[in-house]
């Protein structure tokens, strides 16, 4: 938390004023929709599945295809192939907002397509993978590209934009990876994402930005002994910071914010280490039970932003407007104990 104990907790009220703009709208859409799918399976217990969906919404009175194909196919008795390809439409947006002094995407603004500054929302995903069973070992493995055009951003001043609303598409390549093992009560699983999440509204940004979400890196190790009476448990869990914009220059006379690139900066990794141990016991013959433990999470205590953003304060002893970076921490250690009846 970066702050001047002397400034206040309020944003000046002229600059409140001069960004309101109002997104209120109303408005009602009728969905018909038709579906049909088709199921084959193969004689080496493979399958394959078409389908397709024709709707038409009557907010923009257009009709809409969505076609669909999952197969999967075994190449050994242990090994399987699979894949998948999927269009959608979708007649509501949730719209991408940048504010000028909270940066982040923080809030959640639904509306209605309206087939010109909002549009309908159309996505084509694509994906394969390998699925192994072999020994008590797991290995599930899937790539995956999206690409989503007619998203709608919120400027609301964030930069200089010929609108408030704004159209972007935005594109993800990823990969999720998971591993897992059993030997009689203990078990073992390490999952790995990748993840790269790429926004372009031509608006904002002659080009390409990493988009709020884009998490590059998402590694989780896990393993449990649980037996009759005891369960215990220790992971690992580790990730890339997220990306956020910085403040490039601001001028506290006129109150103008100047911004870098967008989302060119990122946090710290965040990564932590979690252990518990939990207690079964029977109460009765009548089957009462309970269970008794306690958790600590991040165990080494360590704390780093996980969000950022920017508030203009106004200094109480000389008056002048102040711009503020604000840091939310991750939460520090935390131990938990639990005690639970079962009747």
């Amino acid at each position: 938390y970066n702050d001047d104990d002397d400034n206040d907790d309020e944003e000046d009220e002229d600059d409140f004023q001069n960004r309101d703009y109002d997104v209120t709208r109303s408005g009602v859409n009728y969905s018909n929709t038709v579906y049909t799918e088709y199921n084959y399976r193969f004689a080496s217990k493979g399958f394959i599945s078409l389908g397709a969906r024709a709707s038409h919404y009557s907010v923009v009175n257009d009709y809409f295809i969505e076609p669909r194909i999952n197969l999967e196919l075994p190449i050994s008795p242990y090994f399987r192939l699979k894949g998948t390809f999927e269009k959608r439409f979708q007649p509501i947006s949730q719209l991408v907002e940048f504010e000028d002094i909270q940066l982040r995407l923080e809030n959640n603004i639904w509306t209605l397509s309206n087939g010109m500054d909002i549009p309908v929302l159309e996505s084509s995903q694509y994906s394969g993978g390998l699925l192994m069973n072999a020994g008590g070992w797991t290995l599930d493995v899937d790539g995956y590209r999206k690409n989503i055009t007619g998203l709608t951003s919120f400027t609301n001043g964030f930069i200089t934009a010929p609108t408030n609303l704004t159209k972007g598409e935005s594109s993800i390549i990823g990969a999720d990876v998971l591993v897992r093992k059993k030997w009689n009560f203990y078990h073992i699983w390490i999952g790995y994402t990748f993840n790269e999440v790429e926004y372009t509204f031509p608006e904002l940004q002659s080009t390409a930005f990493p988009g709020n979400n884009d998490i590059t890196h998402n590694l989780r190790l896990a393993n449990t002994y649980d037996d009759a009476h005891w369960q215990f448990s220790l992971g690992w869990s580790y990730r890339t910071g997220s990306p956020f914009t910085t403040v490039s220059d601001f001028d506290p006379n006129t109150n103008r914010i100047n911004y870098g690139a967008i989302n060119s900066e990122r946090l710290p990794a965040y990564h932590r280490l979690d252990a518990s141990a939990l207690y079964k016991f029977k109460i009765s013959s009548g089957g009462f039970r309970g269970e008794l433990g306690a958790s600590v999470k991040n165990i080494y205590a360590r704390r780093v932003p996980i969000s950022v953003f920017y508030r203009l304060d106004t200094n109480l002893n000389t008056g002048d407007v102040e711009l503020n970076q604000i840091q939310q921490l991750s939460q520090g250690l935390t131990p938990n104990v639990v005690l639970r009846f079962y009747f």
